[in-house]
Protein backbone atom coordinates (compact mmCIF):
# COMPACT_ATOMS: atom_id res chain seq x y z
CA UNK A 1 0.00 0.00 0.00
CA UNK A 2 1.21 3.51 -0.83
CA UNK A 3 0.32 5.33 2.40
CA UNK A 4 2.06 8.53 1.01
CA UNK A 5 -0.15 8.48 -2.16
CA UNK A 6 -3.41 7.73 0.11
CA UNK A 7 -2.26 10.89 2.19
CA UNK A 8 -1.96 13.21 -0.35
CA UNK A 9 -5.28 11.83 -1.79
CA UNK A 10 -6.38 12.49 1.89
CA UNK A 11 -5.28 16.09 2.56
CA UNK A 12 -7.05 16.73 -0.82
CA UNK A 13 -9.98 15.62 0.44
CA UNK A 14 -9.79 17.95 3.30
CA UNK A 15 -8.98 20.89 1.47
CA UNK A 16 -12.03 20.08 -1.03
CA UNK A 17 -14.48 19.54 1.95
CA UNK A 18 -12.88 22.44 4.08
CA UNK A 19 -12.27 20.20 7.00
CA UNK A 20 -9.54 21.84 9.50
CA UNK A 21 -7.21 19.45 9.50
CA UNK A 22 -3.70 18.56 10.95
CA UNK A 23 -1.03 15.94 9.82
CA UNK A 24 0.21 15.26 13.45
CA UNK A 25 3.83 13.36 13.21
CA UNK A 26 5.09 12.40 9.56
CA UNK A 27 3.35 10.88 6.61
CA UNK A 28 5.35 7.87 5.56
CA UNK A 29 5.49 3.89 4.14
CA UNK A 30 4.11 3.30 7.68
CA UNK A 31 1.30 5.61 7.48
CA UNK A 32 -0.07 8.43 9.21
CA UNK A 33 -2.20 10.50 11.16
CA UNK A 34 -4.36 13.97 11.46
CA UNK A 35 -6.33 15.57 13.56
CA UNK A 36 -9.48 17.11 12.47
CA UNK A 37 -12.17 19.22 13.70
CA UNK A 38 -15.35 19.45 11.63
CA UNK A 39 -16.95 22.34 14.13
CA UNK A 40 -16.73 22.85 17.88
CA UNK A 41 -18.09 19.59 18.90
CA UNK A 42 -17.03 17.03 15.96
CA UNK A 43 -13.44 16.44 15.79
CA UNK A 44 -11.35 13.24 15.73
CA UNK A 45 -8.72 11.48 13.79
CA UNK A 46 -8.41 9.93 10.20
CA UNK A 47 -5.29 6.98 10.58
CA UNK A 48 -4.09 4.92 7.70
CA UNK A 49 -1.71 2.19 8.50
CA UNK A 50 -0.77 -1.39 9.10
CA UNK A 51 -2.76 -3.24 11.60
CA UNK A 52 -1.21 -4.35 14.85
CA UNK A 53 -2.66 -7.59 15.49
CA UNK A 54 -3.63 -10.35 13.34
CA UNK A 55 -2.54 -9.86 9.41
CA UNK A 56 -0.31 -7.21 8.51
CA UNK A 57 -3.24 -5.71 6.07
CA UNK A 58 -3.18 -1.68 5.48
CA UNK A 59 -6.43 -0.19 7.21
CA UNK A 60 -8.08 3.56 7.48
CA UNK A 61 -9.67 4.29 10.46
CA UNK A 62 -11.55 7.65 10.81
CA UNK A 63 -12.47 8.36 14.63
CA UNK A 64 -14.84 11.14 16.57
CA UNK A 65 -13.90 12.07 19.89
CA UNK A 66 -15.69 11.03 22.74
CA UNK A 67 -13.99 13.38 25.26
CA UNK A 68 -10.95 12.53 27.92
CA UNK A 69 -11.14 8.75 29.65
CA UNK A 70 -10.38 10.71 32.94
CA UNK A 71 -13.90 12.03 32.62
CA UNK A 72 -15.62 8.86 32.44
CA UNK A 73 -16.40 7.08 36.08
CA UNK A 74 -16.32 3.41 36.11
CA UNK A 75 -20.25 2.72 35.57
CA UNK A 76 -19.71 4.75 32.96
CA UNK A 77 -16.46 3.23 31.54
CA UNK A 78 -18.59 -0.59 32.31
CA UNK A 79 -21.64 0.76 30.22
CA UNK A 80 -19.34 1.92 27.25
CA UNK A 81 -17.45 -2.10 27.60
CA UNK A 82 -21.45 -3.03 27.26
CA UNK A 83 -21.98 -1.12 24.42
CA UNK A 84 -19.16 -1.37 22.63
CA UNK A 85 -20.34 -5.33 21.59
CA UNK A 86 -23.43 -3.75 20.24
CA UNK A 87 -22.07 -1.45 18.05
CA UNK A 88 -22.11 -3.02 14.10
CA UNK A 89 -19.07 -1.83 12.11
CA UNK A 90 -17.88 0.79 15.03
CA UNK A 91 -15.85 -0.01 17.94
CA UNK A 92 -15.03 2.71 20.83
CA UNK A 93 -11.28 2.79 21.73
CA UNK A 94 -8.89 4.64 23.57
CA UNK A 95 -6.15 6.56 21.78
CA UNK A 96 -3.27 7.22 24.33
CA UNK A 97 -0.26 8.46 22.27
CA UNK A 98 -1.38 11.80 20.61
CA UNK A 99 -2.53 13.86 23.69
CA UNK A 100 -1.37 14.78 27.15
CA UNK A 101 -4.50 12.46 28.45
CA UNK A 102 -6.39 9.87 26.96
CA UNK A 103 -8.61 9.84 25.07
CA UNK A 104 -12.38 7.27 24.45
CA UNK A 105 -12.92 7.26 21.02
CA UNK A 106 -15.99 6.64 18.17
CA UNK A 107 -14.02 4.87 15.33
CA UNK A 108 -14.78 3.10 12.00
CA UNK A 109 -11.97 0.94 10.72
CA UNK A 110 -12.23 -0.73 7.03
CA UNK A 111 -9.40 -2.23 4.43
CA UNK A 112 -7.48 0.53 3.20
CA UNK A 113 -8.38 -0.58 -0.17
CA UNK A 114 -11.70 0.05 0.34
CA UNK A 115 -11.34 3.74 1.31
CA UNK A 116 -12.26 6.19 -0.47
CA UNK A 117 -11.27 9.94 0.69
CA UNK A 118 -14.67 10.99 -1.36
CA UNK A 119 -16.38 9.22 1.17
CA UNK A 120 -15.18 10.65 4.66
CA UNK A 121 -18.73 12.59 4.79
CA UNK A 122 -20.89 10.21 5.28
CA UNK A 123 -18.52 8.01 7.48
CA UNK A 124 -18.69 11.20 9.72
CA UNK A 125 -21.86 11.61 9.22
CA UNK A 126 -22.50 7.90 10.24
CA UNK A 127 -20.29 7.98 13.40
CA UNK A 128 -21.81 11.51 14.48
CA UNK A 129 -25.49 9.52 13.84
CA UNK A 130 -24.65 7.10 16.09
CA UNK A 131 -22.55 9.37 18.82
CA UNK A 132 -25.42 11.54 18.97
CA UNK A 133 -27.75 8.72 19.38
CA UNK A 134 -26.43 7.18 22.06
CA UNK A 135 -23.43 9.11 23.42
CA UNK A 136 -24.85 12.63 24.31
Amino acid sequence: MDFVQLGQQIEAMFKTEEVEAELLGELNEDGGIWGFNIDEDISGFLRCHYAEIGPREPIVCISLSLGALGDYERDDLLGLLEMNGMLYSMQLTVMPELADQEIVLLQRGMPAKQFQPADFPRHIQELVDVMDEYFE
